[in-house]
């Protein structure tokens, strides 16, 4: 009998679109060392029916294999390692191999672009019965923000921001905390809620009198 083998088409397959957990920066961990993008790509599974592993590569930087998962499993999630406060765009491409390790064309490329030398503050600032304040200045962060109708205020500052943020509204508001400080911020700071009262209004002090004093005239 003549011997057999199996192998791919080179073809560009039907794939894919990348999904990523990073929601929000608080899924991202980030060190001294630098940060951890946790990311997940999602595909199209080859039709061809010799399709036994899928393999996910890295090719923004040096060709690198990321990870292989057995067909027909349409997803990897995966971690990618950055420097702290840097930004860029990582690009990936998928293959196809069959049980003899034969490995189709790449996919299309996709990309992601991350950008963490920002950093977000975000937060609302509320009366004690829990109706939103609106025109609150956040003094301190970048132009000086203030609150929107519902009470809700949002910044962008640089990665390892420093300083103090006090709420400030006239009418005689007063708010807790009275203010909050910052140092060397590399993470999304949300939930930075404050409340605020209306304090009562001076009025000028009256001397009053329980009775009228007594005059007494001598000749």
């Amino acid at each position: 009998m003549g011997k057999t083998s199996s192998s791919l088409k080179k073809c560009t397959l039907k794939i894919f679109s990348l999904a990523f957990l990073l929601v929000s920066i608080s899924a991202l961990f980030q060190s001294a060392l630098g940060a951890t993008l946790n990311l997940t790509a999602k595909w199209t599974a080859n039709t061809d029916a010799v399709t036994k592993y899928y393999r996910l590569y890295r090719t923004d930087v040096t060709r690198t294999l990321i990870g292989t998962v057995s067909h027909p499993n349409t997803s990897l999630s995966f971690p990618i390692s950055i420097p702290d406060g840097s930004s860029g765009t990582l690009l990936f491409v998928l293959t196809a191999a069959d049980i003899n390790n034969n490995e189709s064309a790449d996919s299309n490329s996709a990309s992601y672009s991350y950008d963490l030398s920002k950093v977000t503050f975000s937060g609302s600032v509320r009366s004690g019965t829990g109706a939103g304040i609106s025109g609150v200045v956040m003094s301190g962060l970048p132009r000086n923000p203030s609150t929107d109708n519902n009470g809700y205020y949002s910044a962008t500052v640089s990665f390892g921001w420093s300083g103090t943020v006090t709420p400030t509204k006239s009418g005689g508001y007063t708010f807790t905390p009275a203010s909050r400080s910052y140092s060397n911020v590399i993470l999304d700071q949300t939930g930075q809620d404050y409340t605020g009262v209306v304090g009562p209004v001076n009025q000028p002090r009256v001397q009053s009198f329980r009775q009228p004093p007594y005059l007494e005239m001598s000749p």
